[in-house]
């Protein structure tokens, strides 16, 4: 995996808890650059950073194409010891909409912003798939100020654990669902779909959704027994976000990104 080869490693350590991460450097050029960071979902759990990084295609937020729509930016990959939506029971059955990574998250990123002094601090994206896209919406509740723009993934949040409150705490950031309808590990109607429309109720502007119906690969490379492209688990709709095949009228998911990140 050559694209693997471009991000280096690290670790942080807060609140008693270390996180691995892997991180990529873009090009130098003489202004300030984007940050834009993904959060894994819940089998890339580890120390292995190499996990986080090639489980669910992240390397191609670091290819020339995607590069040149998200303006030079800076990619971040933190790792979850266990997985982000461990209240610190470690049981995800036991979910409460809390997680033991908060503190130690943001206190990475905000080190790592700090330590590459030509990101912007007024630049950065964040998103992530499954329990990754809990935990960006967890990071957007808690810290509604610090990102520009967010693109969660089959988020399973569930719908009851936010509040109103923490619905107008957010809805000035432009945002970008993916989902699948067929998805049966996070139900989109008791998750995604009535969040956004709490969003959009409470006047959320620049807030849009990508539903797919099922989760197929449109490269044209696997196919099933008939012949037909090969049908992925319903829940695997970060396929079509980091293939950036979500779109709306016309204008791609990273395009939109970089439009929130634009230098001019």
């Amino acid at each position: 995996m050559p694209e693997a080869d471009k991000f280096k490693t690290g670790k942080y350590t807060a609140d008693s808890i270390t996180l691995n991460y892997a991180h990529f450097s873009p090009k130098k050029d003489s202004g300030k650059n984007p940050l834009v960071i993904w959060l894994h979902g819940m089998g890339e759990g580890g120390t292995d950073t190499s996990i986080a990084l090639l489980g669910n295609k992240v390397t191609a937020l670091v290819s020339d194409e995607t590069q040149k729509m998200l303006n030079n930016a800076y990619v971040l990959v933190p790792q979850s010891p266990t997985f982000w939506m461990d209240n610190g029971s470690g049981d995800i059955s036991k979910f409460d909409g809390t997680s033991k990574y908060d503190k130690v998250l943001i206190s990475l990123i905000k080190d790592f912003v700090k330590n590459n002094p030509d990101i912007d601090e007024s630049k950065i994206i964040i998103g992530g798939c499954s329990n990754g896209g809990f935990m960006t919406m967890r990071l957007l509740f808690n810290n509604p100020k610090y990102f520009s723009a967010a693109y969660p993934v089959c988020e399973p949040y569930t719908d009851k654990f936010i509040t109103d409150e923490m619905i107008n705490r957010i809805k000035d950031i432009p945002m970008w669902f993916t989902l699948a309808i067929n998805d049966s590990v996070v139900e989109p109607m008791v998750n995604e779909l009535p969040t956004f429309q709490r969003l959009a109720k409470a006047g959320a502007k620049d807030i849009h959704m990508s539903v797919f119906s099922n989760v197929k690969d449109t490269s044209g490379l696997y196919k099933d027994a008939n012949g037909q492209a090969y049908e992925y688990n319903g829940h695997w709709s970060w396929i079509y976000t980091l293939n950036n095949e979500c779109q709306e009228n016309g204008l791609q998911l990273f395009e939109w990104a970089g439009s929130k990140v634009n230098n001019k």
